[in-house]
């Protein structure tokens, strides 16, 4: 069974994260500048945007190594798979010619080869990065981890994402949940139609991260890398529990005026337990 489902047949929950800095830090001539950094002036402008995987910092992420189920790698089914693909290459080609290149090909043994199955990998891992965009969310807007490295150690800020308007808005075309293991997942030599396994490995990380509770969103590039939203798209802004308390007041005009239903949270630390508090610090829906 594929992870991956085509977006409009995903049962999301009807909210979830994602953690963001607040400001960005710059050294010039050893002097400290501090600017709104680019997650902020997106969120005022109501754009998204949407990363490839090359920004992500887990080096396995959508660099999980491609390999077929070794259950399935028989010589028959081996010759199969090279006429399949040949087919593929050769569209107009006669059937003699397809057996004679598909047999060459199984001579020379590509799918067990390392230095082939590695540059393969290298060239998946480029064309993933090229030409699709994953939007990465969660359902936990209270990780202590989360807030402290993906919000500027918790001097951040968390946008939560009405996800029936997420689907609507048509920018993304499959999702899923993340599944989290110790051991790579293999792909069948023959996956069905309607298979997604190769996309699943988008949706695929390491047990550590499992923490995270990550859902993940797809996006073909065709479309650009950053799209215009409706206001309503967004329905809850939390800050962390060391947001500049400076800028909080006028951090949360700022966005009511974007986003005049939104309500706004800030984190506060339980007092009697290692715990992480949301309290409501501005309620636009009253």
């Amino acid at each position: 069974m594929s992870i991956v489902r085509l977006i409009e047949e995903l049962d999301l929950p009807p909210i979830l994260y994602k953690y963001r800095n607040y400001q960005d830090v710059n050294y010039c001539n050893k002097v400290e500048k501090i600017s709104l950094s680019y997650a902020t002036q997106s969120l005022l402008k109501k754009e998204l945007f949407i990363p490839s995987a090359n920004t992500f910092n887990d080096p396995y992420d959508s660099a999980v190594p491609f390999r077929y189920d070794p259950k399935d790698l028989i010589e028959d089914n081996i010759f199969i798979k090279c006429l399949e693909l040949a087919k593929r290459q050769y569209p107009k080609a006669d059937d003699t010619f397809l057996h004679h290149y598909a047999f060459e090909n199984q001579k020379k043994g590509l799918i067990n080869n390392p230095d082939h199955i590695e540059e393969h990998d290298r060239d998946t891992y480029n064309k993933t990065c090229r030409d699709f965009g994953i939007f990465c969310l969660t359902t936990d807007e209270k990780n202590l981890l989360m807030w402290s490295y993906y919000a500027d150690s918790h001097r951040g800020f968390c946008v939560g994402y009405d996800t029936k308007y997420l689907i609507e808005s048509k920018v993304f075309g499959m999702g899923g949940k993340v599944i989290y293991r110790d051991d790579f997942p293999t792909v069948p030599l023959f996956p069905d139609e309607r298979s997604h396994h190769f996309l699943d490995l988008f949706y695929t990380k390491w047990a550590v991260w499992e923490h995270e509770n990550e859902y993940r969103l797809l996006h073909i590039y065709r479309t650009g890398k950053i799209h215009p939203y409706a206001p309503e798209n967004i329905q809850e802004i939390i800050l962390g529990c060391k947001f500049p308390e400076k800028d909080k007041l006028e951090f949360a005009t700022k966005l009511l005026q974007v986003y005049p239903h939104v309500r706004i949270y800030e984190i506060k630390l339980d007092k009697s337990i290692f715990r992480l508090e949301k309290q409501l610090f501005i309620d636009g829906t009253l």
